[in-house]
C-alpha cells in the first residue's frame, strides 16, 4: 500500500527576474511592440541561417548578449521567432565551438528567463541537449582538461558544463522536460562526475545541483539512486572552500530528497549540514567587500594592457583566443561566486532541517494505487540494509544532532536572511 505525502520545502528555488507569470503573459503584454521593428534580433536570424560557422558563433554570442541585456522587447521577439527552434540543434553540431557558444546561449537565456522552458521544450530543444550529454556518458574516457593559459576548462568540457546547467534549469520549471530525462540513462554518468577531483568543482557542483532538482518527488530516479549510495555519501566528507561546503551541503540534499535514504542516514546528513550552517556569513562578506576595491583596480590595469594588444592585427586563432578571454570571469567575479556558494550552501542546508522536520511531524495518506509501488520498494530494501533486521524504531525519533541544530535555526535563518539582503544590495551597487 503506497503512502503519499504533503508538499515539501523546493531546495531549489525558482527566479523571475522579469516579474511575470508565464511566457505567455509576457508576450500578451507586449505584443504592441513587435509593429516597431526590431532590427538586432533579425539580424541574428539571418546569422544563424548563414553558412558560416562565424556567422553563426556571432549570432549565438549576440543572442546571449541580448538575453543577458534584459530588454523586454528584444526577448518578446525572440519568444516570437523560430530562434530557438533553429540554436537547439547547435548543441549537436560537428563544430565544438558552435556547440559551446549554443549551449551557453541558451542556458543564459534560461537563467534570465525561467519562463521559457515550456516554450524550449515545445521547441524540441531537449533532443540534441540530451543527445550530446549522452556521447558524454558513452565515452568513458572523457575527463576535463584545463588550460592552464586561459584559466579554464578545455571548451568540450565546459560545454558539458553548460549543457548540465541548461537540463537542470529544463527540468525545474518543466514537468515534460523532468519526464522526458526519466527515460534517459544518464544517472550513473552524472554520479561519475560528482567525483571533483577528476571532473573539478564546477562541474561537479553543477551536477550535483541538476541531480537535487531531479530527484526531488521523482520515485523513477530514486531506484536508480540505490546504486550509488556510496558515491553520494562520499560527498558529505568533502571539506575545503565554499564551493566545497555547497558541494557537500548538495550531496545532503540529493540524500534527503529519497524517504528511504533520508531515514536510514539522518545522522550522517546533519553532521555534515551542521558544520556550513556554522560558518559566520559576515566574516566572508566583510572580506568581500575589503578585497572589492582591490580587484577593481587590478581589472583596470589588465583592460588597459588589453587594449593595447588589441591594436596589432588578428588571427583566425588569435581572434578565437580573445573571445574566450573575454568570457574569463573577473577576481571579483570570483570572489563574489565563491561567497555566493556559502550562501547558497546554507540555504540548502536550512531547507533539508526543515524538510527532515516536517518528514517526521506530516501525516500519511494511503493509497491503494500502483504509483508508490516502485517508491515504496525502495524504502522497504535501504531500511533493510540499514538497519540489519529491519527494526526502525529508532527513525521514529529525531536524532540529538538534528534537535541541537534546531535549536539555533531560527537565529540562523534570521541571520542569513540579513545577511543575503547585504549580498544582494553589494551585488547592486556593484
Amino acid at each position: 500500500m503506497g503512502k503519499t505525502r504533503r508538499t515539501r520545502v523546493r531546495l531549489v528555488g525558482n527566479t523571475n527576474p522579469l516579474g511575470l507569470n508565464g511566457v505567455v503573459d509576457f508576450l500578451n503584454d507586449h505584443e504592441d511592440l513587435m509593429e516597431n521593428g526590431l532590427g538586432p534580433v533579425d539580424t541574428i536570424r539571418e546569422q544563424l541561417l548563414n553558412v558560416n560557422v562565424e556567422e553563426k558563433l556571432n549570432a549565438l554570442q549576440s543572442l546571449a548578449v541580448l538575453v543577458q541585456s534584459g530588454k523586454k522587447d528584444k526577448l518578446t521577439a525572440i519568444c516570437q521567432s523560430d530562434i530557438i527552434r533553429i540554436s537547439a540543434p547547435y548543441l549537436y553540431d560537428r563544430d565544438q565551438p558552435l556547440r559551446n557558444a549554443a549551449a551557453g546561449a541558451l542556458r543564459n537565456f534560461t537563467v534570465c528567463m525561467p519562463e521559457v522552458c515550456e516554450l524550449f521544450v515545445e521547441q524540441d530543444v531537449l533532443t540534441p541537449l540530451l543527445t550530446l550529454l549522452n556521447e558524454y556518458a558513452q565515452d568513458g574516457e572523457w575527463v576535463p582538461n584545463f588550460d592552464a593559459a586561459l584559466g579554464q576548462l578545455d571548451i568540450r568540457s565546459d560545454t558539458f558544463l553548460q549543457a548540465i546547467n541548461l537540463l537542470w534549469n529544463l527540468c525545474e520549471s518543466s514537468t515534460l522536460a523532468l519526464e522526458t530525462f526519466n527515460q534517459t540513462q544518464l544517472i550513473g554518468s552524472f554520479i561519475r562526475c560528482l567525483d571533483y577531483n577528476i571532473f573539478g568543482l564546477d562541474i561537479a557542483i553543477s551536477v550535483a545541483q541538476c541531480l537535487l532538482v531531479v530527484t526531488e518527488g521523482n520515485q523513477k530516479i530514486w531506484n536508480a539512486l540505490t546504486q550509488h549510495v556510496p558515491e553520494i555519501l562520499s560527498l558529505l566528507n568533502v571539506t575545503g572552500s565554499y564551493g566545497h561546503q555547497y558541494l557537500r551541503t548538495l550531496g545532503a540534499g540529493i540524500l534527503s530528497n529519497v524517504p528511504a535514504l533520508s531515514a536510514a542516514y539522518t545522522c550522517n546528513i546533519m553532521n555534515s549540514i551542521s558544520e556550513t550552517l556554522q560558518i559566520d556569513q559576515q566574516e566572508a562578506l566583510s572580506n568581500l567587500l575589503a578585497n572589492h576595491r582591490e580587484n577593481d583596480q587590478n581589472e583596470s590595469i589588465s583592460v588597459m594592457d588589453f587594449n593595447v594588444e588589441m591594436e596589432e592585427e588578428e588571427t583566425e586563432e588569435s581572434a578565437a583566443l580573445r573571445r574566450r578571454q573575454q568570457e574569463l570571469p573577473t577576481p571579483a567575479e570570483i570572489a563574489i561566486k565563491e561567497v555566493g556558494n556559502l550562501l547558497d550552501a546554507q540555504r540548502v542546508a536550512a531547507e533539508i532541517i526543515t524538510n527532515l522536520v516536517s518528514n517526521d511531524e506530516e501525516e500519511w495518506v494511503d493509497s491503494d494505487g500502483d504509483e508508490a509501488s516502485e517508491g515504496e520498494g525502495v524504502v522497504d530494501y535501504e531500511y533493510e540494509n540499514a538497519n540489519g533486521n529491519g527494526n526502525i524504531q529508532n527513525e521514529d525519533k529525531l536524532p540529538e544532532a538534528l534537535v541541537e541544530v534546531i535549536k539555533s535555526l531560527s537565529i540562523i535563518v534570521k541571520v542569513k536572511n540579513d545577511k543575503i539582503k547585504y549580498y544582494e544590495t553589494f551585488l547592486i551597487q556593484n
